[in-house]
């Protein structure tokens, strides 16, 4: 080997060449979202009061002009709450307590208040806000009857906006007395005894009733007594 055929190296400095990245919004479906860089920083605002989803392309380009992009959900303004509401019964009496339950939830976490509004024949007759995700309504307290359709709407509140309300109705209906319970005096009786009878009874809306009390002996009718307020009564 002889110096015309090879270098030698004696020191070595390694210069860095600056290298940037130049950033830009390509496209927005949104118009209601304004996106725009400031330098490296994406920044986002929304108009007042306006909520939506929006889908970005930004892009990113070097001094020599080569780019990339990148496409990004966005998600803005305050989202509104939800909820729903049930009844315990469809078909309560004048004196029965319809219990409605409710769930609410917020896409953005936060936390949220039920309006409750009943209403009996579109009167509303209450109206309050709670975080409780149930509200008793006792028909009595507000004179319903029979017939009378009962209605409880349900609107979520997040702090800041009603979200939609979700409703539930119930007609109130009359319901048949029943003879609960039976008995005889006499389980062997002779054919000169007298037999006694004893029931109870009731009627789920507080309705007064009478009894009818048919006898029969070998399936023919032998005594009836009919239209009585008596819970007894006696085959001679």
């Amino acid at each position: 080997t002889t110096l015309a055929n090879y270098i030698r190296i004696v020191g070595m400095e390694v210069l860095r060449r600056d290298e940037w990245l130049t950033y830009s919004v390509v496209s927005n479906s949104d118009a209601n979202l304004n996106a725009v860089f400031e330098g490296s920083q994406l920044k986002l605002s929304a108009l007042a009061g306006v909520s939506g989803n929006s889908t970005l392309v930004i892009k990113a380009t070097d001094r020599y002009g080569a780019s990339t992009t990148a496409t990004l959900q966005v998600a803005f303004g305050n989202r509104l709450p939800t909820a729903t509401v049930s009844l315990n019964m469809a078909d309560p009496g004048k004196l029965d307590t319809l219990v409605a339950t409710a769930t609410k939830s917020d896409p953005d976490n936060d936390p949220v208040q039920l309006r409750y509004v009943w209403k009996v024949n579109d009167n509303v007759v209450v109206d309050q806000t709670v975080t409780d995700t149930t509200f008793s309504f006792t028909l009595s307290d507000f004179g319903a009857q029979v017939g009378d359709i009962i209605t409880v709407e349900v609107t979520p509140f997040d702090g800041e906006a009603f979200g939609a309300t979700a409703s539930a109705t119930a007609t109130v209906t009359d319901h048949l007395p029943v003879v609960d319970t039976i008995s005889l005096d006499n389980s062997f009786p002779t054919v000169d005894d007298p037999l006694t009878v004893t029931v109870t009874a009731s009627d789920r809306d507080g309705d007064p009733f009478t009894l009818t009390y048919v006898w029969k002996v070998n399936g023919e009718v032998v005594q009836t007594t009919a239209g009585t307020t008596s819970l007894s009564d006696t085959l001679h």
